[in-house]
C-alpha cells in the first residue's frame, strides 16, 4: 500500500510541475551523473583497460529524453538499431554498452539501476553482452523540500 501511495504521489508531483520540470531536475539525469562518478571511483579501479570507460555508450531509452552530449569529460554516444553495428565497428567491435533500467520503488525509496555490459559484436552483427557489475542509485523523498533527494550509490559485481 505504501508503494502505491508513493507512486501516485510521484506521478502527481511530476504532472503538477510539468511546466517547470527540466532535464536537470530529472531523477534519471541526476542518477546518470552519479553513475558517471562511479566510472572513476569504481569501474576503472578494477579494470585492466580504463580506455573503455573514456566514453559512455548508452542504449537508447525513453526513460531519459534529453541526454546531454557529455558528462564531465566523457562524451555520450546513444546506441540504437540504426547505428549499433556502425558504432561497434568504429570501436574495434568491443565497447561498454550501458543499459538504464526503469525506476523501482523499494521500501519507500526510488532505485535506478545502471548496468555497463561488456559488448562484443562480430562482423555479421551478432552481439554478445557480458554482465560483471552494476550500479544502483537511491533517492529518498524529502517531505520538507517536497522532492526526491539523492541518498546513496551502491555498486555490485559478480
Amino acid at each position: 500500500m505504501k508503494n502505491i501511495i508513493i507512486i501516485l504521489f510521484l506521478f502527481g508531483a511530476m504532472k503538477s510541475n510539468a511546466q517547470s520540470y527540466n532535464e536537470t531536475d530529472s531523477l534519471y539525469l541526476i542518477a546518470f551523473e552519479k553513475y558517471s562518478i562511479q566510472l572513476d571511483s569504481f569501474y576503472t579501479k578494477y579494470s585492466e583497460n580504463n580506455e573503455q570507460y573514456s566514453m559512455i555508450f548508452i542504449e537508447r531509452t525513453d526513460l531519459i529524453k534529453n541526454l546531454p552530449d557529455s558528462i564531465g569529460e566523457r562524451k555520450i554516444v546513444t546506441l540504437n538499431n540504426e547505428n549499433l553495428k556502425e558504432v561497434y565497428k568504429k570501436y574495434d567491435w568491443k565497447l561498454i554498452q550501458l543499459k538504464v533500467f526503469p525506476i523501482e520503488i523499494k521500501k519507500g525509496q526510488i532505485e535506478i539501476t545502471f548496468i555497463p555490459y561488456h559488448g562484443e559484436m562480430d562482423k555479421k552483427g551478432n552481439l554478445n553482452l557480458g554482465l560483471s557489475d552494476w550500479t544502483n542509485i537511491f533517492f529518498q523523498y524529502d517531505c520538507n523540500q517536497k522532492k526526491w533527494i539523492y541518498e546513496r550509490t551502491e555498486n555490485g559485481g559478480i
